[in-house]
C-alpha cells in the first residue's frame, strides 16, 4: 500500500508542469560596418544596426541613414560617401583605391562617437609564368566538346606575410534570338581533378599548419587557397587539373578560362576565418566572435587585390 502511494504521488509530481516565461536581457544595438575594397572598384560601404537572434524585424528599419562617411589617407580626403539605398553608401566621384596605400574609414553618426578602420590593399602579384595544356584529347558532342586541361602558373611572393587564393572561371557567351552573343560571363569552376601541394580549401584550414588539402578526382573546393608561410619572398608554382565543357553554338575564339589570382590583407584573412569558423561550428556550440577592426563598433575595412589572366584553351 505505501508503494502504491509513493507511486500515485511520483506520477501527480511529474503531472505538474509550470511555464516560466522569461523576458530577453535589453540588448544594445550596435553599428556593424562592412567594406572589403579593391584597387578595381569604387569604393563602397555598408551599414546597419544588430539584431537579436530569434526576434523576427524589419531588416530595413536596421538600416543607419544618416551617417557621414570620408575615406582617408593620412591627413588628405580621397572621397566622400553618401547613402544610396538600402544601407550601401556609395561614392559620388569614380575614385578608386590604389595597392599598397594605407586608407582610413571615418563613419560620423549624429549623437555618437566616430566609428573608424584603417586598411590597405596588396600590391599586384606578378605572374612570371603560365601554360595550360589539353590532356588527350577534345571529346565532341552534338551538344558540347569536353577536355580534361591542366593549368599551371609560377608567381613572385611580396616580401611580407601574404595569402592568396585561386580562382578559375569558364568563359560564357550569353545568346539570343538568332544565335548571336551579345554579352558575356565568366562562371567559376571549382571541381578539380588534381591540385599541386601546399593549397588548401578555405581559409580555416590554410592557416593550421597540420592541415593540408588532398585533392583527388572530381573534388570540389570553392575556396582554394594558400599562404606563404613556406615560399615568404620567393616564387611560387600552382597547378590544377580540371574538366571544361563548352557548346557546340560557341565560336571556338571564345573557348578561355579567366584564372583570377588574389591577394588578401590580413585584416581579409582573420575576418573570413572567424567568419568560417562560426558557420562550421553549427546551431549547438557557443557562438565564436568574428573578428572586427572597426574602433567603436562592429565589422570590417579590409583590402584584398585581384590579378587577372586570360586563358585560351588549346583546342
Amino acid at each position: 500500500m505505501r508503494y502504491l502511494l509513493s507511486v500515485l504521488l511520483l506520477l501527480t509530481l511529474l503531472s505538474c508542469e509550470t511555464i516560466i516565461e522569461i523576458d530577453p536581457p535589453d540588448y544594445e544595438t550596435e553599428v556593424v560596418v562592412t567594406s572589403h575594397f579593391n584597387p578595381d572598384s569604387v569604393w563602397s560601404v555598408a551599414l546597419h544596426r544588430s539584431s537579436t537572434i530569434g526576434i523576427k524585424q524589419d531588416v530595413s528599419k536596421l538600416y543607419e541613414l544618416d551617417a557621414f562617411i570620408t575615406i582617408m589617407s593620412g591627413p588628405n580626403l580621397v572621397d566622400s560617401l553618401y547613402y544610396d539605398g538600402k544601407g550601401l553608401y556609395k561614392p559620388a566621384s569614380f575614385k578608386y583605391p590604389l595597392p599598397k596605400t594605407l586608407y582610413t574609414l571615418n563613419v560620423d553618426i549624429p549623437g555618437q562617437p566616430r566609428l573608424h578602420a584603417s586598411s590597405s590593399a596588396p600590391p599586384r602579384t606578378l605572374i612570371t609564368d603560365y601554360k595550360i595544356e589539353l590532356q588527350g584529347s577534345v571529346v565532341e558532342t552534338p551538344v558540347d566538346r569536353v577536355g580534361l586541361y591542366n593549368i599551371w602558373i609560377e608567381f613572385e611572393d611580396a616580401p611580407s606575410r601574404n595569402m592568396y587564393e585561386i580562382g578559375i572561371y569558364r568563359y560564357i557567351a550569353k545568346q539570343v534570338l538568332g544565335g548571336l552573343p551579345v554579352d558575356s560571363v565568366y562562371q567559376r569552376q571549382d571541381k578539380f581533378e588534381s591540385l599541386g601541394p601546399g593549397w588548401y580549401c578555405g581559409f580555416q584550414s590554410a592557416l593550421e599548419v597540420d592541415v593540408e588539402f588532398r585533392g583527388g578526382p572530381g573534388v570540389s573546393c570553392t575556396r582554394l587557397v594558400v599562404t606563404d608561410r613556406n615560399f615568404s619572398g620567393r616564387k611560387h608554382e600552382w597547378s590544377g587539373t580540371l574538366e571544361l565543357a563548352f557548346s557546340t553554338n560557341e565560336s571556338r575564339g571564345n573557348n578561355k578560362v579567366l584564372l583570377l589570382l588574389t591577394s588578401y590583407s590580413n585584416d581579409y584573412v582573420e575576418y573570413a576565418r572567424t567568419l568560417a569558423e562560426n558557420q562550421d561550428a553549427g546551431p549547438f556550440f557557443e557562438p565564436i566572435s568574428v573578428y572586427s577592426n572597426i574602433d567603436g563598433g562592429l565589422g570590417i575595412f579590409a583590402g584584398y587585390t585581384n590579378t587577372r589572366l586570360i586563358l585560351p584553351l588549346p583546342d
